[in-house]
């Protein structure tokens, strides 16, 4: 590998110095999430009717008890707005005017009162007769005014509801995102055990730390049996627990700042271009020998151009495109080092140095690929998730499929070792092989797709307790499989058991490819993905010591092999 390396040492500069141009990327994005730190709670008027009604609190009452827990606007429709009681009254609590439906004035605006039922914009509350207002209309208000958008997230966590017929392309007002308690969220009141609003207090904490929502848009709370929660306590309650939880994260209530309108400069997105495509003929080296050096020139020659085409040409296509080449090169180069160095561990003894220092090499090369994701997929269509980037899955099952080439060529032998170490019951090792893969595989597609392999109770409190604890829960993939796993191949290429490690270095290399992984999920800011992923690798490193040292314990490497210093 070493050697390999050297011989692509200039292409691996190229790649290094590019990355000059994605940190610049990254600096602008960082500075703009930066700003997202305040978190804006808001109530309808008309939901604050139906709690008063509800619980027999006045109107009033209610809005002041709000206010002081953390509300800070109060959501009207165009009809309210006009009436003054409604306006006194939002006065005499403190609370700031937000406007829904209608044409923009100023101010905090959302397109509507629901967003289950949301069919065009003007449509507000339950009335779904009213004329819908054109959207050149509705968006030249919002310009004119420099109101602020609310985009409201799907209920699916992968874009945000927009009207019938209405796009956001070509728009240059002030946008952020916001999270709206729908029916499904407010009834997990009293859910997982709980005695009261935790598991929604978990959900609004994700959705602020975890997806950057800046607005959070309350509704009242029912029970197991349909019933509102009226009661003012719970919900002040859940305020504050939510205020104390955002607070050592960095959040806290506060007033917006929009995100404005910003796309990725072509000519930085040139330069990452053609550092992610020196690292590609690197990777494609590794796989596939290029001993003629103009072949490595020609190559490099196509990258740069494409780069450059791309980026001026195609823009848009140029970012999915290049991110999805760093989501799978960057790992996949991480899993050919994995390789490398559990060939060269044949014979040896085990150390916690080495195996950590494999492992933490595997994950900043992946990283390396992540600072490219995160700086292509910089512009504030992504940041809003107005655009999302689609090649996730593609480039997970791509890391996988290469890893288990690159271990299977590292690893091999001869036919007739193989033969010989796997003379005893080699079809039940085969048929074990073949099972473990099978279920992980299939364990795989259906906890990555929704509602196809639900979280059970126990697990999610497990989550949500690793939250409270950690302020930002690991991908369990990551240091509970994938880190663990490398430890346990690292031991198996000691014995030179060679199918066993092939077998947990491929389980090694879903940690890379899930961090990748976690970066492209570009609705997370940058330093919030980056903190997991370092939670991850310290808490894998550490379960993966634990197991090194048992299987050490428990099967020392004969007598007559090389030893290693600890």
């Amino acid at each position: 590998m070493k050697q390999h390396l050297h011989s692509y040492r200039l292409l691996l500069m190229v790649a290094a110095i590019c990355t000059l141009a994605a940190f610049w990327l990254l600096g602008a994005r960082i500075g703009v999430e930066q700003t997202q730190r305040q978190v804006d709670v808001v109530i309808s008027y008309e939901d604050t009717v139906r709690l008063a009604d509800a619980s027999g609190v006045p109107v009033q009452e209610w809005l002041t008890q709000l206010a002081d827990a953390g509300v800070r606007e109060l959501l009207v429709t165009p009809d309210e707005q006009a009436e003054p009681d409604i306006v006194r009254a939002a006065q005499d609590a403190g609370l700031t005017l937000a406007q829904v439906g209608g044409l923009a004035q100023g101010g905090t605006y959302f397109f509507a009162a629901q967003y289950d039922t949301l069919a065009a914009a003007g449509q507000t509350g339950a009335d779904t007769d009213t004329e819908p207002l054109p959207q050149a209309q509705v968006l030249d208000a919002l310009r004119e005014s420099g109101s602020t958008l609310v985009l409201i997230e799907d209920k699916n966590q992968t874009g945000c509801v927009l009207p019938d017929g209405y796009t956001l392309d070509g728009y240059t007002g002030g946008m952020v995102k916001g999270f709206w308690l729908n029916q499904t969220f407010r009834a997990r009141y009293q859910t997982l055990g709980y005695s009261g609003a935790e598991e929604i207090v978990n959900m609004l904490y994700r959705a602020v730390v975890d997806r950057g929502m800046t607005v959070l848009w309350l509704t009242p709370l029912t029970d197991a049996a349909g019933e509102t929660v009226a009661e003012p306590a719970v919900y002040t309650q859940l305020l504050q627990q939510l205020a104390q939880r955002l607070a050592p994260a960095g959040y806290h209530y506060g007033g917006l700042t929009a995100i404005e309108t910003k796309t990725v400069s072509p000519v930085l997105l040139a330069v990452c271009g053609i550092g992610v495509f020196a690292a590609a003929i690197v990777l494609l080296g590794v796989i596939v020998p290029l001993r003629a050096r103009w072949l490595h020139v020609l190559l490099f020659a196509l990258g740069c151009a494409e780069s450059a085409g791309g980026a001026f040409l195609a823009p848009e296509l140029q970012c999915t495109a290049l991110a999805l080449l760093a989501a799978i090169v960057f790992p996949c180069l991480a899993a050919a080092m994995l390789a490398a160095e559990l060939k060269e561990s044949a014979g040896t003894r085990p150390t916690v140095a080495r195996y950590a220092g494999m492992t933490a090499l595997g994950a900043a090369i992946t990283l390396w690929g992540c600072c490219y994701i995160g700086a292509i997929l910089s512009s504030s269509e992504y940041l809003l998730v107005l655009r999302l980037f689609r090649g996730v899955k593609l480039s997970q099952l791509a890391v996988y499929a290469v890893a288990m080439v690159l271990l299977a060529a590292a690893l091999r032998e001869d036919l007739e070792t193989l033969r010989r170490e796997n003379s005893r019951h080699w079809r039940r090792k085969l048929l074990c092989l073949v099972l473990i893969l099978a279920a992980v595989g299939t364990v795989y597609i259906l906890r990555t797709g929704d509602g196809m392999l639900s979280v059970s109770v126990g697990e999610q409190r497990v989550r949500n307790w690793l939250e409270r604890v950690l302020l930002l829960r690991p991908r369990t993939k990551e240091f509970l499989i994938a880190y663990p796993a490398i430890a346990a191949a690292y031991c198996c290429a000691a014995h030179r058991s060679r199918l066993t490690a092939w077998l947990f270095g491929v389980f090694g290399a879903i940690g890379f490819a899930s961090v990748a992984n976690t970066f492209c999920h570009i609705r997370a800011h940058f330093l919030v993905s980056l903190l997991r992923t370092g939670i991850g690798l310290v808490l894998g490193l550490v379960l993966g010591t634990i197991v090194l040292l048992i299987l050490r314990a428990c099967w020392p490497i004969p007598s007559g092999s090389t030893q290693t210093k600890e």
